[in-house]
């Protein structure tokens, strides 16, 4: 029990640390940089809907 118990205590002390870099990095960002990648992602999941959409009729 006290093995699992540290093991999630390491886990948990990662996650913050990526959330801080996260928060970092999201602090850091341009808005013009991001706005593009948005577009990008929501074009990918479009292709990807359409794509199955043809797929499945």
């Amino acid at each position: 029990m006290g093995i699992l118990l540290v093991g999630l205590f390491i886990r948990a002390i990662g996650h913050f640390t990526e959330f801080k870099q996260f928060a970092h990095l999201i602090e850091e960002a341009q808005p013009g940089w991001l706005s593009l990648i948005l577009c990008l992602q929501l074009g990918t999941y479009a292709s990807a809907a359409c794509g199955w959409s043809v797929t499945l009729h």
